[in-house]
Formats: structure tokens, C-alpha cells, sequence
């Protein structure tokens, strides 16, 4: 919990008087020409509470449209949109709490469909220890609206529990998050998979993950080295990641994140690169300030001007 807007849309408990008047611009490339982005805007409301405003896409690239028998007939693009409206408010120095309001919408082509969810969440901060605790429940809602008459799908909820805890005396910061609680089933297994005894020729069954495997499964690992009050560095383990994207003899960094950012004036540069396999990357790049730090620096010269024609009244007075 700071004063960066990318944590308040995430986490709405996490909004606070420090956001306010911050407008960000995030923008991400996937591999395969897909890209995503967000623009996101905080104001803060006395004794009501501090708003967030957002609008995320995520488009997917151009494709070839074929018939039943492969002759290509044009091309067509696919897009997601979620425009998000977020409340948070401090109810005393230990817990805040905050909700997103988000309305969905999606354009496969000729096919479209809309929906509506809510974020909802809850946040606990002790400082003279220095951990934070989150609690959410995300995508909470339904389809409106689906692709096709009678086919309503879901949305994907996700329950998700988040700890931090900053060093007293050095400049780090430890995270744990859990995700997908609602399902404790993540570890994936392949119904393909079987294993004959070379002895007696016999199937051995395979045998199911363990209660370790699923609950890694659950979690991602986090450490950010805080080297200033302008510059940071962070590094990220998602471990459920790691086991559905790799590839089996070549895991590489699989599952691995890292990313920093500084600042420079009025100005916050941030940027992050995932690991999906081998080839895929998610390079994502941030760039943040805040419209009071320009109003009050809009401000200066004006008060010197003043002064200098107060100065100049004085002085013809004299004369």
C-alpha cells in the first residue's frame, strides 16, 4: 500500500489520499502481435472516500477467416474492454476497505457479449510491524449478454489473499499471494498419462499431486528492493504459471518476473518482463504522475509575479 494507482485499481482497500489526482498509462505486448493497456485516474473526495477511474483493452491481432474448406474469405480482429469505476476508504489506522465496478464488454468478429462484475475487498495494515493483509473476491458478476442465445457463461471469480512485510532495517520487501482459493483443484493432470510395468506389463495409475503440489499451486512469491525513494526493483515467482506453461525439457525461467522503476521530477517510469515459456514474453511499461504536483508547480510563478507587481506598486508609491 503506496501511492501507486496500478495497486489501488488492483486491490480498490488499497486507495488512499496519496493516489489522489495520479493519472497512469500502462501498456503491454504479448507475443503474436497481442497488446493490452490501461489508462487509470484517482481523486480523492473529503470524508467520502478516494475514487478510481480505468479503462483496460486487450486486443488480439488480426485473423485470416476461412470457409469449412480453408479458402480464405477477409480477416477479423477480436477485443476485450473493461471500463472500471473503484471506491476505497480508510475506516480507521488498521483496516480499509474498497469495491471496483467493472462493465465488460467483448468483440470476436461478428460476436459480441457484455457483462458486469464487482471487486470487493478488504485490507489490514499494521505499520509499527510493517505486513499488510489483503483479502478479494474479483469478478464477481454475470453475462448479460453472451455470444451466442442460450449460452451464458460464467465469469472467472477468484479469491485471493495477499501478505507483505517491509524489513524494520533493510530496504526489502517480502510478498506472499494466494489465488484461485475458491478452487483447490489446480494442478493439472494429463488423462493421457499412463505407465506400463515393464515387468508385468500392468498400467500403473497415475498417481494424483499431493497436498504440497496444490497448494504451491496456489501461490506466487514476490521481493522488492526498495534501493531509494525514487527507484526499485522487483522480482516475481508464480509457480502455478511455471507448471502450465512450461515446456517439459525446457523450462527455462518459466513462471519468473522482474521489473523496476524511478522516478524523475513529476514523472514515475516503471517496467516489467514475465516469463510465459521459452518465447513467451510479456514486456509491460507504466508511466504515472500526478496533476496536483503540476498545479502547484503552475502556482509559483504566478505568486512571484504578484510579488514583483506588488514590489512595482510599492515603489511608485514612493516615487
Amino acid at each position: 500500500r503506496d501511492n501507486d494507482l496500478n495497486m489501488g485499481i488492483s486491490n480498490p482497500a488499497n486507495l488512499n489520499s496519496d493516489m489522489s489526482g495520479h493519472i497512469i498509462f500502462n501498456q503491454g505486448f504479448l507475443p503474436s502481435g497481442i497488446a493490452y493497456g490501461q489508462a487509470g485516474y484517482s481523486h480523492e473526495f473529503d470524508s467520502i472516500g478516494v475514487f478510481s477511474f480505468n479503462f483496460r483493452y486487450l486486443t488480439y491481432g488480426e485473423f485470416t477467416r476461412t470457409d469449412e474448406s480453408g479458402v480464405k474469405q477477409g480477416t477479423f480482429t477480436a477485443s476485450d474492454f473493461i471500463i472500471s469505476a473503484g471506491y476505497g476508504r480508510v475506516i480507521n489506522q488498521y483496516f480499509s476497505i474498497g469495491a471496483n465496478l467493472n462493465l465488460l464488454t467483448s468483440a470476436y468478429d461478428t460476436y459480441t457479449a457484455f457483462g458486469m462484475s464487482v471487486d470487493l475487498a478488504g485490507t489490514f495494515r499494521h505499520e509499527k510491524s510493517n505486513i499488510t493483509m489483503s483479502l478479494m473476491f474479483k469478478n464477481l458478476g454475470f453475462q448479460f449478454k453472451s455470444f451466442t442465445q442460450k449460452n451464458q457463461e460464467p465469469l472467472p471469480v477468484n479469491i485471493m489473499l495477499g501478505l507483505a512485510y517491509k524489513f524494520h532495517k533493510a530496504p526489502f520487501r517480502l510478498g506472499i499471494s494466494f489465488h484461485n482459493l475458491q478452487n483447490w483443484n489446480l494442478a493439472y493432470q494429463d488423462p493421457n498419462s499412463t505407465t506400463i510395468d515393464p515387468i508385468t506389463g500392468q498400467v500403473i495409475p497415475t498417481e494424483k499431486p499431493g497436498f504440497g503440489e496444490e497448494l504451491l499451486q496456489h501461490m506466487s512469491f514476490s521481493l522488492e528492493a526498495i534501493i531509494s525513494k525514487t527507484i526499485f526493483i522487483r522480482l516475481g515467482f508464480n509457480y502455478h504459471r511455471r507448471q502450465q506453461m512450461k515446456i517439459l525439457d525446457k523450462p527455462g525461467a518459466a513462471g519468473l518476473s522482474f521489473g523496476g522503476g524511478f522516478s524523475i521530477k513529476m514523472f514515475r517510469f516503471s517496467y516489467g518482463l514475465a516469463f510465459y515459456d521459452g518465447r513467451g514474453l510479456n514486456n509491460v511499461f507504466s508511466i504515472s504522475t500526478n496533476i496536483n504536483d503540476w498545479k502547484k508547480r503552475g502556482e509559483i510563478p504566478q505568486k512571484s509575479e504578484k510579488k514583483k507587481k506588488t514590489k512595482k506598486k510599492k515603489k511608485s508609491e514612493e516615487d
